[in-house]
């Protein structure tokens, strides 16, 4: 998950989040949720997101070759 943020003085970062799942046993399984990062960006294009996140996610150990994407109606980030 991921969404851009800007402070007072329009300092713009993603702020990147995973979500997964831990499977205890075969009937119970947990779902957690970490903040990975804030990654600086110039821009709050989809370009733009899109190069850091490639950039970023093999650095902090993310695993591309089985994911899940969704999006709340913003167009920049679908």
């Amino acid at each position: 998950m991921t969404d851009e943020l800007a402070d007072v003085s329009m300092f713009k970062q993603l702020a990147v989040c995973i979500q997964y799942l831990n499977k205890l046993s075969a009937e119970e399984t947990k779902v957690h949720e970490t903040s990975l990062a804030f990654a600086e960006i110039s821009r709050a294009d989809a370009a733009t997101f899109t190069a850091s996140l490639l950039e970023h996610l093999p650095k902090w150990s993310v695993d591309l070759t089985d994911y899940g994407m969704g999006f709340d109606r913003a167009a920049t980030m679908s």
